[in-house]
């Protein structure tokens, strides 16, 4: 399943080469990172990474009136991905050490001492005993191993049970951890799930699901894949637009 990276180019490029050709530009106030690349590519390609750099990459013969000319022509893709970008990362520090999403819930953190280390849900909190005092990466890594646990119970009977449901069978299931997918279908039949799935509503899971399963017999996009998928996931359209809602967030904490 496609992740939910920012990336523009003229040609579909699978990834950006790194290259020692690399030089930091200020163009129209925008600061640049140019990077070009030994390979035998003929096209400019854009892209935001982690950190909110605007990065471009572009042929060795590259000429920087090129450049200036490539960046003005794509100066509103690039405000609004950092426009989306700033959006985002004022989310994670809004709810970094208070919340905890799970199952779609949002989930107060509460923190206790007690003689024994545990975690416990109520229906709007989680509980986290601890004998030691936790900082936020302890705390952070507690809270996502105890994540990654319930992923591997819940994962595998919601594929088991849809298996059935809808006569699609995979060959197998691997739980992984992805920055930028929720899933993918390999084509000798194992299917790969994001953990971090675990965070969204059951029927957002479900969706996920279906959609890896569906690639069983159509490895790609299609109307027939999608008429598949809405066979047996009516209401995908909708969890597709909460993952565009919310999955750069979650995939990103």
């Amino acid at each position: 399943m496609a992740g939910l990276k920012a990336l523009w180019s003229n040609r579909p490029l699978k990834r950006f080469p790194v290259s020692r050709q690399s030089r930091l530009l200020a163009i129209d106030g925008l600061n640049v990172v140019w990077r070009m690349s030994a390979r035998r590519t003929r096209s400019l390609a854009l892209k935001l990474d982690k950190q909110g750099q605007v990065i471009v990459m572009t042929p060795m013969a590259t000429r920087l009136c090129e450049l200036e000319r490539f960046i003005r022509s794509r100066n509103e893709w690039i405000h609004k991905q950092l426009t989306q970008f700033k959006k985002l990362e004022a989310k994670k520090r809004e709810s970094r050490g208070q919340i905890l999403w799970f199952m779609g819930d949002q989930l107060a953190i509460e923190l206790q001492r007690g003689a024994k280390n545990k975690i416990q849900t109520g229906p709007e909190s989680i509980q986290i005993t601890t004998r030691q005092p936790l900082d936020e990466s302890k705390l952070d890594r507690r809270l996502n191993n105890w994540l990654r646990a319930q992923a591997d119970q819940e994962l595998p009977r919601r594929l088991a049970l849809l298996s059935r449901q809808t006569g699609m069978q995979g060959n197998g299931l691997q739980i992984k951890s992805y920055t930028a997918r929720w899933g993918s279908c390999r084509h000798d039949g194992l299917i790969q799930l994001n953990w971090k799935l675990i965070k969204t509503p059951a029927e957002v899971i479900n969706y996920v699901i279906i959609h890896e399963l569906s690639h069983l017999s159509n490895f790609n996009h299609s109307p027939a894949f999608w008429a598949q998928v809405a066979q047996h996931c009516p209401a995908y359209k909708g969890n597709r637009e909460w993952l565009k809602e919310n999955g750069r967030l979650l995939l990103a904490r």
